[in-house]
């Protein structure tokens, strides 16, 4: 069995009990936790790779950015240690992404 390719996270093999998300899923994902999180001024067509998040969405202060964190740990069924969790993570979409990424890597 050979590696995935660089950002095609994938396995075949349970994670923390569920199966992991594939990119294209954690991609949608996240964009529909955002929206749910932000409200209905932000739908989940409104999140691309270059979105910027932190600092440019007025409704993502720490309260959105807790609840944020508990929907991905609930939808993925990882851990995320808040010492990991820093406002780089959440500069734009690809940032978070990436984190999320890593978070899953991470779990196995």
């Amino acid at each position: 069995m050979h590696a995935p390719a660089a950002g095609n996270w994938y396995t075949d093999r349970p994670v923390a009990g569920i199966y992991p998300l594939r990119t294209m899923d954690l991609t949608k994902t996240l964009a529909h936790i955002l929206s749910a999180q932000l409200g209905p001024t932000y739908p989940a067509e409104t999140f691309g790779a270059d979105t910027a998040l932190l600092g440019e969405i007025p409704e993502l202060d720490s309260m959105a950015v807790v609840g944020i964190l508990a929907a991905i740990e609930d939808e993925t069924g990882i851990e995320i240690p808040d010492d990991e969790v820093s406002a780089d993570a959440f500069a734009t979409f690809s940032t978070l992404e990436a984190f999320v990424q890593r978070q899953l890597l991470s779990s196995r």
